[in-house]
């Protein structure tokens, strides 16, 4: 049993602001399980070393593997972490890779395995939203991985998402360094948020984690609805552990509200009910309007309920003369982000882009 738990790393992934922080956070809570904060590993790093995942990487390469996970480490991703700052030496990395064996893929590897060894956890695991757009690289890597695909409401997560830029940040108003990154993090946001974009996105991940649960199974892929886990989370947490055959810890309850759009970090209130509707008071007409006429076909094999009145068809057509610009504008922000272009985009377009196709997996779906 402890070799399975040691090779069963898991995987936090699902639309940005759909609850994968909560599912971390909650998941942290259990002493077994240890999940790091997002590396965007399999869409930066391991892209630009296509070829070395588990070959002997140059002397060069090595380093780029510790600078990066180090960094990630110190600050969160892309928010300019100083390796040196990191409280992990690179000594320690190199030495437990080593052991794991070549290439990228065992930098990745031992830095998980070595954030769980110091919490006491077996269970390694990481979290990176976008990843749900990675999954077939992901169990490849690691072929008894279990991944919990996180859905939420995409009224919820476009509102959250718009209002990312009010997250508190005087937690940092002593570094001024992180500060800076913090301001220029948010620059990028303001540069690439797209309301039709967001809608794409969402509705491209779920199907991505329909699709992944058809190809691995639903025993290698569990889809969480974000307002299940709030509403009953005992109920939800027990099916949860017992499909990562982890028993139920009741301190899973006591997660703490981190990375939120609207409220300050609190220590014991991560499970906070208000968050699921606020999305009516939120938005627009206009918004609603793109949200549900762009997403309703996926919303509906979700179990999303129609705003009556909300799927008007000329604020959509509005946001889709937008969107080549706002495209452009996207991918220029978030450049240094993307490992290869065109993998990025393809992995994407494939999803978002068949928001209006039938699929079987959709005709099947079990939410």
């Amino acid at each position: 049993m402890e070799t399975e738990r040691h090779d069963s790393p898991i995987f936090v992934v699902g639309a940005s602001r759909s609850g994968t922080e909560l599912m971390r956070s909650t998941l942290n809570q259990h002493p077994s399980v240890c999940i790091t904060p997002e590396t965007h590993y399999f869409d930066d790093l391991r892209p630009k070393l296509r070829g070395r995942e588990r070959q002997g990487l140059t002397r060069t390469e090595a380093l780029k593997c510790e600078d990066y996970l180090l960094a990630a480490l110190h600050r969160p991703y892309g928010q300019g972490g100083q390796p040196e700052k990191a409280q992990l030496s690179r000594e320690a990395l190199r030495e437990r890779a080593a052991k794991i064996g070549s290439g990228a893929d065992a930098f990745f590897e031992a830095f998980c395995s070595i954030n769980a060894r110091q919490k006491g956890a077996d269970r390694w695991g990481e979290k990176t939203p976008r990843h749900v757009f990675c999954l077939p690289e992901i169990f490849a890597a690691f072929p008894r991985s279990k991944v919990i695909c996180m859905v939420r409401d995409p009224r919820g997560v476009v509102a959250s998402y718009r209002d990312l830029k009010n997250i508190n940040a005087a937690v940092h108003d002593k570094d001024p360094q992180n500060k800076t990154a913090l301001e220029e993090d948010r620059r990028r946001f303001r540069r690439s948020y797209n309301i039709l974009i967001a809608c794409l996105l969402w509705s491209g991940s779920v199907q991505a984690a329909l699709e992944a649960r058809r190809r691995f199974t639903a025993d290698r892929v569990f889809i969480q609805r974000y307002e299940n886990l709030v509403l009953n989370a005992p109920l939800a947490l027990a099916r949860l552990t017992a499909w990562l055959s982890i028993d139920y810890c009741p301190t899973m309850l006591n997660v703490p509200i981190t990375n939120s759009s609207y409220a300050s970090f609190q220590e014991s209130a991560g499970f906070a009910e208000p968050f699921i509707d606020r999305w009516r008071t939120n938005l627009s007409r206009h918004e609603l309007a793109v949200i549900q006429t762009s997403c309703r076909r996926v919303m509906r094999y979700a179990g999303y309920q129609l705003e009556p009145g909300g799927t008007l068809l000329h604020p959509l057509l509005w946001e889709c003369l937008k969107l080549p610009a706002a495209g452009i504008n996207a991918a220029i922000a978030n450049r240094a982000r993307i490992g290869a272009i065109g993998a990025y985009l393809y992995r994407r377009l494939r999803f978002a882009g068949c928001s209006l196709i039938e699929k079987d997996y959709l005709r099947t779906s079990d939410f």
